[in-house]
């Protein structure tokens, strides 16, 4: 698998004040750092992950699982 290149650019090319952004939480604010954020939105289930904007779904393995233990 090959890793992400990430270029450093300053924050004010991407994001504009007033713009609407969706993030997620990923990690909780702990004493006087504040909370990490991404934009990489998941939304987690018992048998898939919904990752709006992505061009795929993630399928759980216990789905094939259950099937296999019910035939």
């Amino acid at each position: 698998m090959s890793k992400k290149q990430f270029t450093v650019r300053d924050i004010s090319e991407l994001v504009r004040q007033g713009q609407d952004l969706m993030v997620q939480v990923v990690k909780d604010p702990l004493g006087t750092k504040g909370a990490r954020l991404t934009t990489d939105i998941t939304l987690p289930s018992r048998y898939l992950v919904f990752m709006p904007g992505a061009s795929h779904v993630g399928v759980s393995q216990r789905i094939e699982a259950k099937v296999n233990a019910s035939a």
